[in-house]
């Protein structure tokens, strides 16, 4: 009995894999305000996270134009509705535009 609760104690708490997920997204960069990333076997689709939240989702690309300063994040999607984790780790973060039009951004990897 003791080896039973031990047992199910474990299975509690050890992470289970993922293995329905797609791959993370890699290859996130910022130039001036334009975000672009790797292409990505299977994926249709990315969702673009604003400071982690939801924020705008597009398909069969792999550029965005960035129009508010703050971190972007990005996740993909597949026709069967199958997501990759978001890696927020790498994220890009955008600073703006200065009053001359200037745009300014640096990129975050943690």
């Amino acid at each position: 009995m003791k080896s039973f609760l031990l047992l199910l104690a474990l299975t509690l708490f050890i992470p289970v894999a993922h293995a329905n997920n797609l791959p993370t997204v890699t290859g996130v960069e910022l130039v001036d305000d334009q975000m672009s990333w790797d292409a990505q076997e299977g994926a249709v689709g990315f969702n673009i996270y604003f400071n982690g939240q939801y924020y705008d989702t597009v398909r069969d690309t792999t550029r965005y134009s960035v129009t508010e300063p703050g971190r972007y994040n990005l996740t993909s999607f597949n026709d069967d509705g199958v997501f990759s984790l978001v890696n927020w780790g790498d994220e890009v973060t955008y600073e703006g535009a200065s009053q001359d039009g200037t745009v300014y951004n640096f990129q975050v990897f943690a």
